[in-house]
């Protein structure tokens, strides 16, 4: 390490164990780094501050963050000033003041909130997760977000599905569940039917049980995803697939019904990782007031209830960092999620171009593709289609897949997947492959002015001892029969 970068890397050790102290002067509406306390001779102390800018860092009141006495500190440092009540005064780290700083003006700016509903959106802003590093003059009383509570779990239904409380606890997911959520990764699960085991992956989450318990229960994962399929009497449109697929969310509500029975408004959202499709009930929806320090207004809360995504601008991470992008309800996950706007408009044009250089068309050899098969092969899945069809009409089989090097359809009879061989294509199997693909003919079929059937390669010979049923010679070499 050089004599340069020595220095630099031993304050930023420092600065990760300093804290210091925004206030929000509540007659001004600003948010301020508070200085110190200055002392007059005969009049009361008075709370010093100046701008919460990069410039001004190094005047910034500094408290270790470790020191065992800091409560007790800063209980004395409120009371010797005057007029304490027109302040409240937050504890942050001091690497990252003035960004938080920043972003609290923004929302004291925008914010039509007051008192103590202005305060819990500035205490969110410093920490979502958590309001102990909120210093205020009024007592400190966090929320509890969970929905269950590890005492009131019947952990002998986690057995049901292959698993014991001391395993399951090495996982770290439970703080997830706790919260009403399901597992976000995948888990092995094991459930005894009669006398088999079945063995399969899935997710887990929490629901209460009839005996007042939670209970665990599983969403298994499937083989497919099926969205031809009515999903409790609402049929997909093509929209509807494509926003499940494109961001895992529909985009707005339907009303589902269950023996013949309507029921209120549902958001619908798909689980890629299990390929199974959610509903939450609009009614059960809560959407707070600030999201990442963001003040969420009420035509905003309407288009989240409707399943529609809204576009925020300054929200406040973890890290504290702001960020731009859009926020959605997620039925599967039961909450907002985020998609974060990296801001690359050209990569965004890359991927726009290149979707569409491969565009797959929705019929090939006269069939029209299911909404599955689609996916699939869009996928780079090579899918069996059992009717395909020729030109007088009649159905025949073969394996459909995209090829990635020419952007376009490649077809066989037999499973390419299987195919032990894997050498150069022979000039009659390229001539396949174009008429397959791209209906053209090679220099042997060049002046042929009917067009070929499938399985040609070349033209038919009228002579009895080169036509037998239909079959070409070198179609006979390949094994294929004529379409």
């Amino acid at each position: 390490m050089s004599n340069n970068q020595s220095p630099t890397h031993k304050s930023d050790q420092v600065n990760d164990l300093t804290d210091t102290l925004l206030v929000h002067d509540k007659e001004a509406n600003k948010i301020l780094a508070v200085k110190g306390i200055k002392k007059k001779s005969g009049e009361k102390d008075k709370l010093e501050t100046v701008d919460p800018a990069k410039r001004k860092e190094n005047s910034f009141l500094k408290i270790n963050k470790n020191e065992d006495m800091l409560s007790n500190f800063l209980r004395n440092f409120f009371s010797q000033i005057s007029n304490p009540t027109r302040f409240n005064f937050f504890k942050v780290p001091i690497q990252s003041a003035v960004l938080i700083a920043k972003k609290m003006q923004q929302f004291v700016n925008s914010a039509k909130l007051e008192g103590a509903d202005l305060l819990k959106g500035l205490k969110e802003i410093i920490n979502p997760q958590n309001n102990k590093n909120t210093m205020a003059q009024q007592e400190n009383k966090p929320e509890n977000s969970n929905r269950y509570s590890v005492d009131k779990i019947d952990w002998k239904s986690l057995q049901n599905f292959g698993w014991t409380r001391e395993d399951f606890a090495k996982t770290g997911l439970l703080d997830s569940l706790l919260k009403g959520f399901k597992t976000a990764e995948m888990l092995p699960i094991s459930v005894k039917v009669g006398n088999q085991k079945l063995d399969t992956e899935g997710k887990l989450w929490l629901e209460m049980g009839k005996n007042g318990k939670a209970v665990f229960n599983m969403l298994p994962k499937k083989n497919e995803i099926e969205l031809d399929k009515p999903f409790f009497g609402h049929q997909f449109t093509d929209e509807d697939k494509a926003h499940l697929l494109e961001k895992g969310n529909m985009g707005r509500a339907v009303n589902l019904t269950e023996d013949g029975k309507t029921h209120l408004p549902h958001l619908i959202s798909l689980d890629k990782d299990t390929k199974q499709v959610v509903a939450y009930s609009v009614a059960n929806i809560q959407i707070d007031d600030v999201i990442k320090g963001v003040t969420i207004s009420p035509e905003q809360k309407k288009e989240l209830l409707e399943g529609k995504s809204i576009y925020l601008e300054g929200m406040l991470s973890k890290r504290n960092s702001l960020f731009n992008g859009e926020i959605q309800f997620n039925a599967f996950k039961g909450h907002i999620e985020f998609q974060f706007d990296k801001g690359n408009a050209k990569m965004q044009n890359q991927v726009n171009s290149q979707s569409q250089s491969t565009e797959i068309p929705k019929v090939y050899r006269r069939k029209e593709f299911t909404f599955d098969q689609y996916n699939k092969i869009s996928n780079g899945e090579t899918v069996y289609i059992a009717d395909f069809k020729n030109d007088s009409g009649k159905e025949y089989p073969g394996y459909v897949w995209l090829n990635k090097e020419s952007g376009k359809l490649d077809f066989n009879f037999k499973n390419p997947n299987n195919l032990k061989q894997k050498s150069t294509p022979a000039e009659t199997q390229k001539t396949q492959v174009a008429v397959n693909s791209e209906g053209k003919t090679n220099v042997a079929t060049k002046n042929i002015n009917d067009p070929l059937k499938s399985g040609q390669t070349s033209p038919r010979n009228k002579t009895p001892q080169n036509k037998q049923n239909g079959v070409s010679n070198a179609t006979k070499k390949r094994g294929r029969r004529a379409s």
